[in-house]
């Protein structure tokens, strides 16, 4: 690792190690995405920023990584998104915007819902129509209606 990498994680305030590491304490990025149901590149980023706490293993050429400890994930499933009130809330104010988000969150998914509906109506139908025209066409014509050539 040159100078310049270790000012960039040194910056980032991500701890450098080097030599042997016992890995059963930490998460490598691609397990950390699949815990926190994220992707690689948005782990890598939250590194990063500072979001996620991770300690850099230099381990030599080719086999540098970012390393998470195993509690810092636990706690960052926790605590997906943070976000900063302006001012304080009350008790009612949070279970009115928790209401509301629901309610949305539910139009959405009946929205979602009907689409699948409408989309499964109209594979039902075309089923239908290609089971009515089907015993009149032969086998090539068959294959080539479903190969829509």
């Amino acid at each position: 690792m040159d100078d310049k990498q270790k000012e960039v994680l040194k910056s980032r305030n991500i701890e450098i190690l080097t030599g042997d590491v016992d890995y059963s304490q930490y998460f490598t990025i691609r397990q950390c995405a699949e815990i926190m149901d994220l992707s690689m590149g948005t782990v890598r980023k939250r590194i990063e920023k500072g979001e996620i706490p991770a300690k850099y293993h230099d381990a030599g050429e080719g086999k540098a990584r970012y390393i998470i400890s195993r509690k810092d994930v636990e706690v960052a499933t926790i605590t997906k998104d943070v976000v900063e009130v302006p001012r304080p809330i009350t008790i009612l104010e949070l279970v009115q915007t928790f209401s509301v988000a629901i309610h949305e969150e539910n139009i959405a998914l009946r929205e979602e819902q009907r689409e699948t509906n409408e989309r499964l109506d109209r594979i039902e139908k075309l089923l239908l129509e290609q089971k009515k025209s089907a015993p009149q066409l032969s086998f090539w014509e068959k294959l080539r209606s479903l190969l829509n050539l």
